[in-house]
């Protein structure tokens, strides 16, 4: 009760000295700056109570979560939670590895599949790339399958002959350059 009565005449003094300022200024543009004053300093005033009330609160809340925290240390006695933060770590890591390899690899698919079509003057139809991660990160291209457009069947090429089958072409050592210097 000893509060209540503190507190009321916190409040009592604060209108008391609002309106003996008001009383005290001389002319009219300056009493509604102080007005806002002091309407401010009341409602502060006003809220004391609840303002330490919070302040109380928080000085709880931080001794408990400083308490909680001697108690029961961040990595735990054998280091079990920071084994598992970093176990995430590196399947996220890994997710992001495997997702970057997939944009990669779709890019080069696009980028040969353009190239053909530009550089040949055919239609492809689609265009595969199988790629491996290496250790040490890298990307590393297997094999390119690239599929073409097949004309109708009994259509001959330029030279009047029906278009022979193509044979599987394996990778070797030896490079050769085609007219655009892709090799």
């Amino acid at each position: 009760m000893e509060a209540l009565g503190g507190w009321l005449r916190q409040v009592v003094a604060a209108v008391l000295l609002a309106a003996l300022i008001d009383l005290l200024l001389p002319n009219r543009t300056m009493q509604r700056y102080v007005r806002l004053v002091a309407g401010l300093f009341i409602l502060l005033t006003l809220a004391g109570p609840l303002l330490s009330w919070i302040q109380g609160d928080m000085d709880a809340k931080l001794a408990a979560g400083i308490e909680w925290a001697e108690r029961e240390p961040v990595g735990g006695e054998d280091g079990s939670q920071l084994e598992a933060i970093m176990a995430e770590a590196k399947r996220i890591g890994a997710g992001r590895d495997e997702q970057a390899a997939q944009l990669a690899v779709a890019g080069l698919e696009a980028r040969i599949k353009a190239v053909v079509e530009q550089e040949e003057d055919v239609k492809v139809d689609s265009v595969k790339v199988s790629a491996e991660q290496a250790a040490d990160g890298t990307l590393a291209v297997e094999a390119v399958q690239i599929r073409l457009v097949v004309p109708e069947a009994g259509i001959a090429a330029e030279g009047g002959e029906p278009i022979a089958e193509v044979k599987t072409v394996s990778p070797g050592r030896r490079r050769h350059r085609g007219r655009n210097g892709y090799g």
